[in-house]
């Protein structure tokens, strides 16, 4: 029971991080510029630190975030080759190469 627990709270400050990765993404689908990006992490970590989530979750979602971000502001968003498709529908702004994905296949395949 303890490592499904576990497990689930890694997916779910996972899926946060992805989720905003892919908000920014979608806005600025070259890149952004620096203020943006900071405040976007700065409001992210905020909202996580006055939730009342557990401290996995938190962990998990900041790390992530700070990850996306920091390669956010250097190259920009990665869309990659190979269109991310599922149940025959091609997901926007997402492909098998990028960050968000690589994070959740390997996260996928640790537990």
């Amino acid at each position: 029971g303890t490592t499904i627990h576990n497990t689930f709270r890694t997916f779910s400050g996972l899926f946060l991080a992805v989720s905003n990765y892919w908000v920014m993404f979608t806005l600025y689908p070259q890149g952004a510029n620096n203020w943006f990006v900071w405040l976007d992490t700065l409001g992210f970590l905020l909202l996580l630190l006055l939730s009342n989530m557990s401290e996995n979750v938190m962990k998990f979602a900041m790390s992530t975030h700070c990850g996306f971000m920091m390669t956010f502001l250097t190259t920009g968003p990665n869309e990659g080759d190979t269109p991310l498709v599922l149940f025959g529908v091609r997901l926007p702004h997402a492909s098998w190469d990028s960050n968000p994905a690589t994070m959740v296949v390997t996260g996928f395949v640790g537990c």
